[in-house]
């Protein structure tokens, strides 16, 4: 069983990741770069919000640039699988959210006015 210093190692190695392929991948790919960078920093805030992520990262991070790209393939699969696994599960928490809202529409739309509760005199 992993222990939380294996996972924060984890998490920092996912924005390492994310950090270096940010510049690489195609604009419409950006976006979705960021927003995994920023998922695996809000796991590690939430864990240890007085991390020095500059030294954790320059900690995991080859110094040699052939390194470099062995450590984003060794590792991209990966973090790209559990943010993928995660966005599927946020996914499905707004397709319930939007069945629940419109169930809820259709109940008040079936309403009658006669339904309502009894106004005062």
């Amino acid at each position: 069983m992993p222990t939380a210093q294996d996972a924060q190692t984890a998490d920092v190695i996912c924005v390492a990741v994310f950090g270096a392929i940010a510049n690489t991948v195609p604009e419409p790919q950006r976006a979705g770069v960021l927003a995994g960078t920023m998922y695996y920093v809000g796991r590690i805030d939430a864990r240890d919000p007085a991390l020095d992520l500059q030294k954790a990262i320059l900690a995991v991070l080859p110094s040699e640039e052939s390194g470099l790209n062995a450590f984003v393939k060794e590792h991209t699969g990966r973090c790209g699988s559990q943010l993928q696994d995660n966005v599927r599960r946020l996914a499905s928490v707004g397709g319930a959210v939007q069945a629940r809202a419109k169930a809820d529409a259709t109940k008040a739309d079936g309403a009658k006015p006669s339904d309502a509760a009894p106004q005062g005199r």
